[in-house]
């Protein structure tokens, strides 16, 4: 039963039924009542979807995003998305905030991004946390508020996202929506940078570098700087070079073993 129908049966009484006497007019309230509470029933029924229907929406939606079995189509991929996210399905709600974000299938639109990205960091999405602490940061979509920032950013940094961790480590060191303190500021690019979050790695180097927030060691920002160079990120290149000019063969040697010690620890290939 479609909403047009169900306004049907709360039609206005007629004139005749407005001066029947008050037992009449509760008798026919009731009658009414009964009837718009069984027509919300079988409506709430009708459009609830199973579990495995939203996920197998969602999977479409991905399918489509990717090419995976069928032509890329990100107009298509939305469709999918949509219908999964409006059901409540948090992947959906979060990759239909990724797809406004980047103009994906859909004009591009920021406030929409944030829509949806809140509703997914809502039900503890870490990702979609994280990209609205962004949203906050930025004042993309929504008006900049560090301390929002702050708060999606922790959240997801507690759940150990390696973007929320990063995120939550500039606000401290910039002092951004919390009170600025630079060693709980390397405690989060820490454990951003070990895991491999480029952008953690090269904060970390950089308070080595200048000894902010940990002692001065040029062996160790030698060390982040070239994980972060290794993933292609040009101020870390850069800053490997010259930091490299500032020390010894030996120290060089044996930031190059803790590059491979870290690999080995995590796992990772050059």
């Amino acid at each position: 039963m479609n909403k047009k129908e169900s306004f049907a049966l709360a039609r206005k009484p007629s004139s005749a039924v407005e001066k029947a006497a008050p037992s009449a007019k509760r008798i026919l309230s009731g009658i009414v009542g009964d009837t718009l509470d069984l027509a919300r029933e079988k409506a709430n029924k009708e459009v609830k979807v199973s579990d495995a229907q939203l996920e197998n929406w969602f999977k479409t939606g991905v399918k489509y995003h990717f090419g995976q079995g069928v032509s890329k189509d990100n107009t298509e991929a939305v469709k999918w998305f949509r219908k999964a996210a409006e059901q409540n399905h948090v992947g959906a709600q979060f990759n239909l905030g990724i797809c406004y974000e980047f103009g994906k299938g859909l004009e591009k639109n920021n406030v929409e991004a944030g829509k949806w990205y809140r509703k997914a960091a809502e039900q503890n999405h870490a990702d979609a946390q994280f990209n609205l602490g962004c949203c906050y940061r930025d004042g993309q979509g929504v008006e900049k508020d560090y301390a929002e920032a702050v708060k999606w950013f922790r959240q997801a940094a507690e759940q150990g996202n390696d973007g929320g961790q990063c995120g939550l480590g500039n606000c401290y060191y910039n002092g951004q929506g919390v009170e600025k303190d630079y060693v709980e500021a390397v405690k989060w690019f820490r454990k951003s940078a070990e895991q491999g979050n480029v952008y953690g790695q090269n904060h970390l180097g950089l308070r080595y570098e200048k000894g902010i927030g940990v002692p001065l060691n040029f062996v160790e920002a030698y060390k982040f700087f070239k994980l972060a160079a290794e993933q292609n990120l040009e101020s870390a290149v850069k800053s490997l070079k010259q930091i490299a000019t500032r020390m010894t063969a030996v120290e060089i040697a044996e930031g190059e073993r803790r590059v491979r010690e870290f690999r080995s620890q995590k796992n990772l290939k050059k």
